[in-house]
């Protein structure tokens, strides 16, 4: 499953949800993920609630990274921001940007600073290595 639209449909169905459901649990239209479904609409701002909601990795979800399945050692809770904020143990890294915010961004504006943040930890730990 190449595509974020094929991974969503496929565990909704495996988890034996209908559009209508998953949208009720995740508080969005169920066009909406009719529309995320079939690639109309390709990023989802709900990407972390739907994770959590599927209990799927957040990252195989969006990307089509890693295992499906949400690590054993990970609860699930952790995997969501309360209330618009990042917890310090969840898996999303920053504490000034929330998931939300990320994910509104257009995919080049995302790429920018993945670039951007890819480059400053190969420069910082170049600078550690050194002391």
């Amino acid at each position: 499953m190449k595509q974020f639209s094929e991974r969503l449909r496929h565990v909704r169905k495996l988890r034996g949800l209908s559009q209508a459901e998953l949208a009720r649990a995740a508080k969005i239209s169920q066009s909406a993920i009719s529309n995320y479904e079939n690639a109309s609409r390709r990023d989802s701002r709900s990407l972390l609630d739907l994770a959590a909601i599927l209990k799927v990795n957040v990252v195989w979800l969006g990307q089509g990274v890693g295992p499906m399945d949400t690590p054993e050692d990970q609860p699930i809770e952790n995997l969501r921001p309360a209330a618009g904020l990042v917890s310090e143990h969840s898996m999303w890294p920053f504490n000034t940007v929330s998931p939300s915010d990320y994910w509104a961004l257009t995919p080049t504006a995302r790429t920018t600073i993945e670039d951007a943040v890819s480059s400053l930890v190969r420069s910082l730990s170049k600078k550690d290595q050194k002391r």
